[in-house]
C-alpha cells in the first residue's frame, strides 16, 4: 500500500519532458534532479520563485 491516493502528484514532469530538446522529449536524469530540488505542492507550483 502507499501514503497517498492514486493522483497525480507531479503535474509538470510532461512540460520538463516534452520541452527538452536535448533529450529528444525524453526523461532523463538531469530533468528529475532539476524537479526533485522543488518539494511537491505550492513550492513546485510557483513560478520563478514567486511567493
Amino acid at each position: 500500500m502507499t501514503a497517498y491516493p492514486l493522483a497525480n502528484r507531479e503535474p509538470y514532469w510532461k512540460f520538463v519532458v516534452g520541452l527538452n530538446t536535448e533529450s529528444g522529449g525524453v526523461w532523463n536524469a538531469a530533468d528529475g534532479k532539476h524537479m526533485r530540488q522543488f518539494k511537491l505542492g505550492e513550492e513546485r507550483n510557483r513560478r520563478n520563485g514567486e511567493s
